[in-house]
């Protein structure tokens, strides 16, 4: 015991940065483990609890699709879901005002359920199907009433 005694007293600053090298080895390895082998989960991570209790079946997707389909401006439409957002692409005829395409857009949400527009995030996709025709993008937060729009 004496030895060590002396040897920390002669060496007392290697031993110092000795013991903190091993501290912050030790961190960095707890560090790494939980970066890399922590808990394996989705890419989403908790973001989509209690998306079973809202979600929404392709065959309504398709069902709302067909409906917003049936408008004569719109030449095609097409749904899909990705984690919360529900996307929606439609393209219109020709000579579709933009205005006409941005009622037909809002019109679509009312296709949905209260606890759905509550859950999704929702993003539209317009195009005017021609050389010149405008191409427009908008998103509807469950938060916020409206629909905020972009000029692509």
């Amino acid at each position: 015991m004496k030895k060590i005694k002396e040897l920390y007293a002669n060496h007392k600053g290697l031993f110092i940065v000795s013991a903190l090298a091993l501290i912050l080895f030790l961190i960095m390895l707890i560090m790494f483990i939980s970066m890399f082998f922590g808990k394996f989960s989705n890419e989403y991570g908790d973001r989509l609890d209690g998306i079973d209790n809202v979600e929404i079946s392709d065959d309504k997707l398709n069902d709302i699709a067909n409906t917003i389909k049936e408008d004569d401006n719109v030449e095609d439409c097409s749904l899909r879901i990705q984690g919360k957002i529900v996307y929606l692409n439609i393209t219109f005829k020709e000579k579709t005002k933009l205005d006409t395409a941005k009622e037909i857009a809002t019109k679509s949400l009312d296709n949905f359920e209260e606890n759905e527009l509550e859950f999704y995030d929702f993003s539209f996709f317009l195009v005017e199907n021609k050389d010149d025709g405008y191409v427009i993008t908008g998103n509807k937060h469950p938060k916020i009433d409206g629909i905020g729009w972009v000029n692509s």
